[in-house]
């Protein structure tokens, strides 16, 4: 069951969706919001696969006993899956353009240049989302999982952002606008 978004407003996530496309173009799936956080990309392994394994700091085998021989470890695949293998790095590639447009979001959020709004749960009243929320350090969960702190309340509401119309289609009703100027004079 979908919940309910008032009219002129979006989910963080077709928020996120606009955004991923107008930044990405192509490359935006709209499911990168599916792909998990924490991969190393292809250079990042290449570069730490060969390296022997940590110690120290609770790593198994940094205890005060230990054996006289040690035979070397083999190289492990990372533990979210192997680096190499092309899906992974796909996963990857996709977990980062999400992470930029939630970025941008953000950005965009605390300029002012879009704006947001609190939807309380219980009252049905919409919020207004400060631009000072965006410089808490928990923003970007805030985003992510689509909930803010409803102002003088300890309870959360559903964040919702201001609609908004993507670049290209900016564009083109401009020049529809100038093509029935000139065809008026």
């Amino acid at each position: 069951m979908s919940e309910f978004i008032p009219s002129g407003f979006l989910s963080t996530q077709e928020a996120l969706n606009r955004l991923g496309r107008e930044l990405f173009r192509f490359e935006w799936t709209g499911e990168e919001h599916e792909a998990r956080q924490g991969l190393i990309s292809a250079d990042e392994w290449l570069r730490i696969k060969d390296l022997p394994p940590a110690r120290g700091g609770g790593a198994p085998g940094s205890g005060a006993m230990r054996p006289a021989y040690v035979p070397p470890a083999k190289p492990q695949p990372h533990s979210t899956g192997n680096p190499s293998d092309p899906s992974y790095q796909e996963e990857y590639r996709a977990s980062e353009r999400y992470v930029a447009a939630r970025h941008r979001l953000r950005q965009l959020l605390e300029s002012g240049e879009r704006h947001a709004a609190i939807l309380d749960p219980f009252t049905g009243s919409l919020h207004r989302a400060s631009g000072s929320l965006w410089r808490r350090h928990d923003a970007d969960r805030m985003i992510e999982r689509g909930q803010a702190p409803i102002p003088h309340s300890p309870n959360t509401g559903r964040l919702l952002i201001k609609q908004f119309a993507v670049a290209c289609q900016r564009r083109r009703s401009r020049s529809a606008l100038r093509a029935v100027l000139r065809y008026r004079t």
